[in-house]
């Protein structure tokens, strides 16, 4: 029988520590998996090379990567800002996925905690956030596909 293995996402008062210390902390109580966050795993704020070191580290902790947290909001009226969103999220399935982190957590969208979201038939109809959704998707999931990497998404 094949052991559970329960992962951690590294956020809130984590996201503010070093990775070593999130992995010290995780390993010492028993986790086997960490999912990291932008806070630790930014392309825009880390090299490729940086990003593979935090992999290893987790290795080397006992733990693997269960998935990247990305979580950008895809259901984005200006064109510009949803381009800059999808181009990002590609981004990350390529730099991730060459660091060898298997799957890449993203929302859907809008976030109704983000100050200014389209709020669902009011300032957007449902079908068209939706729409935008499948947008980016035709973007996304191809990509993903070339480079191996999985898409979980959560519907917010």
């Amino acid at each position: 029988m094949a052991k559970e293995k329960i992962g951690f996402m590294a956020s809130l008062g984590f996201s503010k520590m070093e990775p070593g210390e999130v992995l010290d902390i995780l390993s010492r109580i028993g986790y086997r998996a960490v999912e990291w966050t932008l806070a630790h795993l930014d392309p825009r704020r880390k090299s490729l090379s940086e990003i593979k070191g935090i992999v290893r580290l987790t290795g080397k902790h006992g733990l693997e990567i269960s998935e990247a947290v990305v979580q950008q909001d895809l259901v984005i009226p200006d064109r510009t800002l949803r381009r800059q969103t999808v181009d990002f999220v590609l981004r990350c399935i390529r730099t991730f996925s060459e660091a060898g982190i298997p799957a890449i957590n993203l929302f859907t969208g809008p976030r109704p905690w983000e100050p200014g979201a389209p709020r669902i038939n009011r300032t957007i109809a449902e079908g068209e956030a939706w729409n935008l959704v499948y947008r980016a998707f035709d973007l996304l999931v191809p990509e993903a596909e070339k480079r191996g990497i999985n898409l979980a998404v959560e519907g917010v």
